[in-house]
């Protein structure tokens, strides 16, 4: 495993705490919100969450400018489970939401 800040070593001091306010602080996702500057839906982006263990949830948006991919994520996660973070769960999160553009920040689109 390598720390959240690219160094490297299973020993990086991380606490769960600290772990979950760095995932809250990339994805930007308290309430379901989303992060990011767009002014098109093309401009966002959808990654999946980690729910399953406990760790944000199921989906959120971001825009596609941010440097934020899917091997962060997983290191978060990896990082949380090592430490014995959390609890694995069922999550029922359904398909993949679409991502949506309002008031110029990213965002899901919900079920009507």
């Amino acid at each position: 495993m390598q720390c959240l800040d690219g160094g490297a070593a299973p020993e990086c001091g991380y606490s769960c705490d600290a772990i979950k306010q760095r995932w809250y602080w990339l994805a930007d996702t308290e309430g379901g919100g989303g992060s990011g500057y767009c002014e098109t839906a093309e401009d966002c982006r959808v990654l999946s969450g980690r729910c399953d263990i406990g760790l944000g949830p199921c989906w959120f948006a971001f825009a596609g400018s941010q440097d934020l991919n899917e091997s962060q994520i997983h290191e978060m996660a990896d990082a949380w489970q090592a430490l014995g973070c959390g609890t694995s769960i069922e999550c029922d999160c359904g398909p993949q939401p679409q991502p949506q553009c309002l008031g110029f920040s990213c965002g899901l689109q919900t079920s009507p």
